[in-house]
């Protein structure tokens, strides 16, 4: 995978489902725009899902704009290695497709298999 052509939004995607790597302290990059915000636009966007809409409303910027910081912010930290694609060891995608991921809570992996998937056939 190419995460520095994926959009912000498949980013986060891969992120919760643990297949890029995320630093668990959001450095902040103090030569780009707006040092103060970048580290909670970053941390909302793609850890707690927040919407570019949701977050420009609350810190009175536009919703580009937010694009903008956070673009910079994925592009310096891609560069530096702090976000990486993790790669699958052999047998690992097998299991992974049996977990449900719901990507609607923040949380990702419930642990449970969805429905269907590792049962026993039924019938004689």
């Amino acid at each position: 995978m190419k995460i520095d052509e994926l959009t912000n939004t498949a980013l986060r995607s891969a992120i919760w489902k643990n297949q890029v790597s995320f630093p668990a302290q959001v450095p902040i990059f103090h030569k780009q725009t707006r040092p103060d915000l970048q580290w909670r636009l970053v941390e909302l966007f793609f850890i707690h899902g927040w919407s570019f809409r949701k977050l420009g409303k609350r810190y009175s910027l536009t919703p580009q704009r937010i694009i903008q910081i956070v673009n910079a912010w994925k592009i310096r930290a891609i560069s530096l290695g702090l976000v990486q694609d993790i790669p699958a060891e052999p047998g690992i995608s097998e299991a992974r497709s049996n977990w449900r991921i719901d990507e609607q809570y923040t949380g990702g992996i419930y642990g449970e298999r969805a429905p269907g998937i590792g049962q026993a056939p039924s019938g004689p």
